[in-house]
């Protein structure tokens, strides 16, 4: 889901691509963003590509 996160996918497509519920994907991703301390899916985007600079481009 973070990888999903990462590469600009909306909590609604990310979802639609898991089967699973908006609702569900939100609470995960608002796990995520407190278990690193961050506030925001931008602020995940920028870790992510900080640690690994040679990742994937977020999808557009």
């Amino acid at each position: 889901m973070t990888r999903l996160t990462v590469r600009g996918l909306t909590n609604h497509e990310i979802a639609y691509k898991l089967g699973i519920s908006s609702e569900t994907v939100k609470s995960h991703v608002r796990s995520t963003l407190a278990k690193l301390g961050l506030h925001s899916k931008s602020e995940l985007r920028l870790l992510v590509h900080t640690l690994d600079p040679w990742g994937e481009e977020p999808e557009r």
